[in-house]
């Protein structure tokens, strides 16, 4: 037999009803014998002495605390708005440098290359001397042989 067809049982479930409660005034559904709501009957059970459950200074001090999280959450938005004013200020000054950069980039290569056009040229006779000593067949196929090597030889086409 299931619980929930017992006739006692829906008989209680129908007994409930909207009440208000004989101490705060709170409204809360409870069966036709209850007279308080579920938090002034703890309190009584508990401690009977204890100072009377005062809804109006809950409500107090509900108010101020969300007053102050206001406050915390305009002192957050603002700071918020202050880092995004900072970041936008970084950003701006990113592009300035990095375009003064490129500047900066484009005057080396073309001093680079006006100094490049300067060189003094190694004479035939020596660049074929120089090859014929770092030659990387002499020198067991070494990295220093072959950059040497590399470079005398870019160094022929120039001239």
């Amino acid at each position: 037999m299931n619980d929930t067809d017992s006739p006692l049982l829906s008989g209680l479930v129908a007994a409930r009803e909207l009440r208000e409660c004989a101490k705060c005034g709170t409204r809360f559904i409870g069966w036709s014998w209850h007279n308080h709501c579920h938090a002034c009957y703890r309190h009584l059970k508990s401690d009977p002495d204890a100072p009377q459950h005062d809804p109006e200074a809950e409500t107090r001090l509900l108010r101020m605390e969300l007053e102050m999280i206001r406050l915390e959450l305009a002192q957050e938005r603002q700071a918020y708005l202050g880092i995004v004013d900072q970041l936008a200020t970084l950003e701006r000054a990113c592009m300035d440098l990095k375009t003064e950069r490129d500047l900066w980039m484009d005057r080396y290569y073309k001093a680079l290359a006006t100094r490049a056009s300067r060189r003094s040229v190694i004479p035939p006779g020596i660049l074929r001397r120089l090859l014929w000593l770092c030659h990387p067949d002499r020198h067991g196929d070494s990295e220093a042989a072959n950059t040497a090597t590399v470079w005398l030889l870019s160094q022929r086409k120039k001239q």
